[in-house]
């Protein structure tokens, strides 16, 4: 049943991420559109280098110190509070500095900011709500974001001039997030006390030695995904980053049964000490997957051009040309993902940094090799993110038979 919850909170995340991406992209443009990716690519990146982790390392420490429990919760929150307001001073000042937002109304700042501290306390949700077992409350919580922002992203493009809108999408991605979060805080309301006086109770060093680990996995893990892009919104024309954002925004979509199980299958593998059960619990989800994703990437591979033309339109053609590649070389990527979880909930993040360091590899070398035989192209920007997710699964195919993390049967 905790499945079926999640699973179906993440066939509305589908839609509404599906409906959210035609309303915007339709709304504004490819040009106009890029821009408005260019500013979510420059917020990505201080939301990644301000996010220490501490959230996502608090569950492999709870594996071995489940007494700690509300002190550790409470810490996590009161760092995500400070990073919060760390990232945000960043944000403010570097922006100003190097006029990043020039073109854009001084509302853009508070508006960046909000959705920082959003996002930090949202994935400080989901890990409470998971740790504690509430699969029902998460699916639910889960739903509400996507929701209301598509009801608002369906607004502007009904009622809003497409000149002027890019701040008012913004309005309702902060809205719709500030809402879901206040939600969170009263569904986690126990957590946040001031239990984190007693800090010198707990493992200090375990813990932020943990979130360090996971700090410098994730900075990776964000240029395996984010680096590409960058070379795009230097090197290519602003409309061509629409189309390099929109491609991998919709394989993302193709992820959501991997959403599902990894809510689920992160906490079951962080409270579990037996490997040969952790790797039976594993097999049984890539199994699953198997069995899922051969007819998804099958609809997806016939039905995408059509889809595109219908709810894009014919100026956004050209990415069905480059989709079948993401497809065919991204599809071992999709069903073999749920056994990263395997290292993360371990409490080693640092194995799949290092498997993340040459799917990076792959991808810088493509980008050089590309730029130094030929002109780098959209193509170009698509193959070498492309070669960057078979890079990964072998080497986390490799790392996970050879590795083994947990000696405790």
């Amino acid at each position: 049943m905790n499945y079926i919850a999640l699973f179906t909170s993440d066939i509305v995340g589908f839609i509404c991420g599906l409906l959210s991406s035609v309303f915007v992209a339709r709304h504004l443009g490819p040009k106009i559109y890029g821009s408005y990716i260019f500013i979510m690519l420059i917020l990505a990146y201080f939301q990644h280098f301000g996010r220490f982790r501490e959230s996502v390392s608090i569950l492999p420490y709870l594996k071995n110190h489940s007494e700690h429990e509300k002190t550790i919760f409470s810490l996590g929150f009161l760092i995500n509070c400070l990073m919060g307001t760390i990232t945000t001073f960043m944000l403010i000042a570097i922006g100003s500095f190097f006029s990043l937002f020039s073109d854009f109304s001084d509302w853009i700042y508070p508006l960046l900011s909000l959705m920082i501290f959003c996002e930090y306390f949202l994935i400080f949700t989901t890990y409470a709500l998971s740790y504690q077992a509430k699969f029902k409350l998460l699916a639910g919580l889960t739903t509400i974001r996507p929701v209301l922002q598509t009801a608002g992203f369906a607004y502007l493009y009904f009622f809003a001039n497409s000149q002027k809108a890019v701040l008012q999408y913004f309005i309702v991605n902060a809205g719709a997030m500030l809402l879901t979060a206040l939600v969170g805080a009263y569904l986690i309301r126990n957590y946040i006390n001031l239990s984190f006086l007693q800090y010198r109770e707990i493992n200090i060093k375990l813990y932020v030695k943990n979130s360090l680990l996971f700090y410098l996995t994730d900075i990776v893990d964000f240029f395996t995904k984010k680096g590409v892009a960058t070379f795009v919104a230097a090197k290519l024309a602003v409309s061509n980053l629409a189309y390099f954002s929109m491609i991998f925004t919709h394989f993302d979509l193709l992820r959501f049964p991997n959403s599902a199980l990894g809510t689920m299958m992160y906490p079951a593998l962080s409270k579990e000490t037996s490997d040969k059960k952790q790797r039976a619990y594993i097999s049984h989800k890539v199994f699953f997957n198997f069995l899922i994703f051969p007819p998804i990437l099958v609809a997806a591979f016939f039905l995408y051009p059509k889809l595109v033309i219908l709810f894009y339109g014919p100026e956004y053609e050209i990415i069905t040309h480059y989709f079948p590649y993401i497809l065919l070389i991204g599809a071992p990527y999709l069903i073999t993902y749920p056994i990263s979880h395997y290292f993360s909930s371990n409490g080693a993040p640092h194995f799949e940094g290092i498997i993340n360091v040459l799917s990076l590899s792959l991808q810088i070398i493509s980008v050089l090799l590309f730029s130094y035989l030929k002109d780098f192209s959209l193509l170009f920007a698509v193959l070498s993110q492309a070669f960057g997710f078979a890079g990964f699964t072998f080497a986390l195919l490799f790392t996970y038979k050879y590795r083994r993390l947990n000696s405790h049967e």
